[in-house]
Order: C-alpha cells, then structure tokens, then sequence
C-alpha cells in the first residue's frame, strides 16, 4: 500500500466497524497462537473478511501487529490511568480493580504475554517498542511514586524508580500465573495489598488507608505486620526487628 493510497482512503461506519472487527479477531488469534502461528489469511477468515480486505486496512502483517498493540496500549493507559497521570497512592486501588477484571479480557491479558515471549530474541520485531512501552510504564509509575514522596505520602528513603520495577514484575509475575492457572486467587491476592515479593499486609479491608500508610491505626484490631506498603510508607524510622513506632502527631507506625 502506498502512502498516497493511504492518504485517499475515507472513513465510513462500516469501515471503522470491519477494523475494529479484524483488530479484535488478530488480538483473540495472536494471544492464543501467537503471531508466527497466526497467519492475515487466518484472522480474515476468523473475522469473515478476505485477507484483501486486512491488506487494505492494513497493509503488512507487520502493520496489523502494531495496530493491535495500539488498541491493546490504549486499552492499559485507560485502566491504569483513569484517574489521571497522578492518582497517586490510588494507584494500588487501580491496580487491584484491574486484576480483578482480568476474566472480562482474557485476550487482551494473555496477549502481551505471548508477544513478550516471541520477541525476547535481539532480532525480535517487536522488541524495540515492547522495550520502549516497558520503560514508559516505569516511568509513569515512578513519576507518581516520586510526586507522591514529595507530598509527604510516601516515605523519602524509598527508590520510586525501583519500587515502580518491583510492582511491575509483582503484576507481570502474578498474570503469567493466572494465564496458566485461572483459578489462582490472583483478585484477592492484589487487593490484599501485595506488593513485590514482600509480606501481604493483613486487616480488615476498613484498614486498607493504614496498610497503604505502613502503620497500624490505634484501636483497630488488626496488626499490620511488617510489608512492602510498610516498608516503603511507613513515616518512623527503620527498626531492626519488628514492631511499633510513634510518628510526629501520636500516630502509630510499623517500624
């Protein structure tokens, strides 16, 4: 397809509706298959066009799978960041909602997946933008993590390049695990309060401001132990074992 044979076509409803069609069928084909199994011949005849009508849309394979990462990056940047590019410690809130939605798309779940593991190779066609979006989700998160800590909500010791690496391993890790195990309690599991490879903060859900916080609230009755929440919200300073501490205004923290 040439760039003035691009540049002439126009937009119809119909149209728009055969895109979002193929771009569905490719998403739910190449999450299952991959995309050395997946053939513009079989996404046609899966999405009921002729692969004459893919090329037109969308001219290479190669085209069709960055256009199905397009709409799989539009569909996280709305989930993560509903709330704006700085919810805050109300990321943790976002990230529990959205695994637990992970039964809703399971395609859109599995197929990054697969990709990751087709393009891990130098030579990986999609290597460079797969690195790329990796690196700017770090970015992001860490940018909120980092304006948190300057507002005082996070404690100012902690590395939010770093924690931003170990949240999105913890998540990368645990949708691996649903991916082959669906009944794994992947929903309660994040919100519980998990954080990467750490304790799971414990309580009553009432308590979750606490557990974010990293202190226990006086006369709730439940403890929470020593975290990652804790550790990196937490406001005492650090202990060499276990246990209490009072902040500034008789708050108590875990130390």
């Amino acid at each position: 397809m040439t760039k003035a044979q691009a540049v002439t076509k126009r937009s119809s409803p119909r149209g728009d509706a055969r895109k979002k069609r193929i771009i569905e069928v490719a998403t739910s084909m190449l999450a299952r298959n991959g995309s050395r199994g997946t053939t513009l011949g079989d996404i046609a005849a899966a999405a009921g066009v002729s692969q004459a009508g893919v090329v037109y849309h969308y001219g290479t394979k190669e085209e069709l799978l960055h256009a199905v990462l397009d709409y799989r990056d539009q569909f996280e940047d709305t989930q993560l960041w509903q709330l704006g590019p700085d919810p805050g410690l109300g990321l943790f809130d976002i990230i529990s909602g959205i695994v637990s939605r992970w039964d809703d798309h399971p395609d859109i779940v599995g197929l990054l997946a697969v990709l990751l593991a087709e393009n891990v190779a130098d030579d990986g066609l999609l290597r460079p933008r797969l690195r790329r979006n990796y690196q700017l989700t770090i970015d992001r998160i860490a940018g909120t993590l980092r304006n948190a800590q300057e507002r005082g909500e996070m404690r100012a010791d902690a590395d939010p390049r770093l924690t931003a690496t170990e949240i999105l391993a913890f998540l990368s890790g645990l949708e691996l695990a649903w991916l082959v195990s669906p009944d794994i309690p992947a929903a309660e599991t994040a919100s519980r309060g998990t954080v990467p490879g750490k304790e799971t903060a414990t309580g009553r859900s009432g308590d979750m401001d606490a557990e974010r916080a990293g202190f226990y609230r006086p006369g709730s009755a439940s403890r929470i132990p020593r975290s990652a929440r804790a550790e990196l919200f937490g406001r005492c300073s650090n202990s060499p074992t276990a246990g209490y501490g009072t902040g500034e205004s008789g708050e108590q923290y875990v130390v």
